[in-house]
């Protein structure tokens, strides 16, 4: 039986012609080089019995209406994947029964969903032109995942997503996003919405407490952005990761904050000078705390990070810390990165079993062995002056440690510090 795939566009015809290619295999189509005002309808020679991905590989139409595919009643769903083609603009009917919508490197300038579009649960945009959201956006009652990846948006309307009951993910990063509002918050709105990633965008202040009526968000990445300052306070018991890197903020305050359930706080690569003022109060359920390239200084921050129970990693390398000393029987902590500091004093006289340190890249001139807890396992010194790195797990050891001065310069550290500020 012959099956026609009805996908009636409005088009611009072409002046010259290529060879439409199409090639079928267990319900998966890639149809290369269409024209539909050229070429007429597409049509598979089999009954299709299955749900099925369209693979559009420059679709030589500037835009497209994807209608009618309702009518072939043997395939309940469909994935459609437009790629590397000229299209501009898109129609997507109520009607067609397409589950994902996928476009990637296009020249698309907008997209329009019809009312009543219940179909529709992944719609992914990656390399287009497009620079504003459409409002029919939230005509889409079903979607559970929204990712418009590097483009050219700029400002993004959270009123778009916020009765999209059925919304999990947001991803809006690698745009040019500078701004973004929020609708008056209501108990209902983004009920299951558990993901947001904006990073790589252009934002420079953000207002927190616009993600405190989100009761369901459990990750908020705003990495790579241009932020100097936050407003407001968040408060929620579900986040768990909360991505802040790669920022320029020199300061952060969590006093008024509440963040009960988070287990992953990302600072790293911004200028704090000091320790988030409240962080050990606030999120006292944080098991990894990311602080790396910073310009965090002395050794006034270890009191306050040994208050942090729940603690299993550190990363506080490349900053400007003179000492580490630890004197703290922390239940959860393993595992502590101070590496390219410019430590001079390293004592770690208790901790729990297991226990590991890296310390390597810094300034330590005289160490003793002793003063290091019998559970620490695992010490790196290497690029020291003096060097006594140990791997009780690894060598067996049980006996004093070996320390050996360096009398020349590491160049892997010289590696790393520049791996660390860019």
């Amino acid at each position: 039986m012959r099956t026609a795939l009805f996908l009636f566009v409005f088009l611009q015809t072409v002046s010259y012609v290529v060879t439409v290619h199409l090639e079928c295999r267990d319900c998966i189509c890639t149809i290369t080089n269409w024209n539909p005002g050229v070429d007429g309808p597409l049509a598979v020679d089999w009954i299709l019995r299955c749900e099925m991905d369209l693979y559009f590989v420059n679709l030589t139409t500037p835009t497209i209406a994807l209608d009618h595919i309702d009518r072939m009643d043997l395939v309940s769903k469909f994935y459609i994947n437009i790629a590397k083609s000229p299209i501009q603009n898109v129609y997507m009917s109520s009607r067609a029964k397409i589950f994902r919508l996928t476009l990637t490197e296009t020249n698309l300038t907008d997209i329009r969903f019809e009312c009543q579009n219940n179909k529709l649960e992944f719609f992914t945009i990656i390399e287009s032109r497009i620079s504003v959201l459409p409002d029919s956006i939230k005509l889409l009652s079903n979607v559970k995942a929204i990712h418009v990846l590097k483009s050219f948006l700029k400002f993004i309307d959270f009123s778009l997503f916020s009765k999209l009951s059925h919304l999990e993910h947001i991803s809006l990063s690698y745009n040019e996003i500078e701004s973004l509002q929020f609708p008056d918050g209501q108990s209902e709105d983004f009920g299951k919405l558990k993901d947001i990633l904006l990073s790589n965008n252009f934002l420079t202040t953000v207002s927190m407490n616009n993600f405190n009526n989100m009761r369901a968000l459990e990750t908020l990445d705003l990495s790579n952005n241009r932020i100097v300052s936050f407003e407001g306070h968040l408060e929620s018991n579900s986040l768990r990761n909360l991505d802040l890197s790669h920022n320029r903020f020199d300061a952060l305050s969590f006093c008024g904050w509440n963040l009960t359930g988070l287990t992953k706080f990302d600072a790293n690569n911004n200028i704090l000078m000091q320790l988030p003022a409240c962080m050990e109060t606030t999120m006292s359920s944080v098991s990894y705390l990311m602080l790396s390239s910073n310009v965090l200084s002395g050794g006034e921050i270890w009191p306050q990070l040994a208050t942090m129970t729940n603690l299993q990693m550190l990363d506080v390398s490349h900053n400007r810390l003179t000492s580490l000393v630890w004197c703290s029987t922390v239940l959860s902590l393993r595992f502590v990165t101070a590496r390219n500091n410019q430590i001079k004093e390293l004592r770690v006289p208790f901790a729990k079993e297991g226990f590991n340190v890296d310390a390597g890249c810094n300034a330590i001139e005289q160490f003793d062995p002793s003063s290091m807890s019998p559970n620490v396992t695992f010490l790196q010194m290497q690029c020291n002056p003096l060097d006594c790195s140990w791997n009780r797990d690894l060598m067996n050891y049980t006996g004093d440690a070996k320390c050996v001065k360096n009398v020349t310069n590491c160049k892997s550290c010289q590696v790393e510090s520049e791996i660390g500020i860019s």
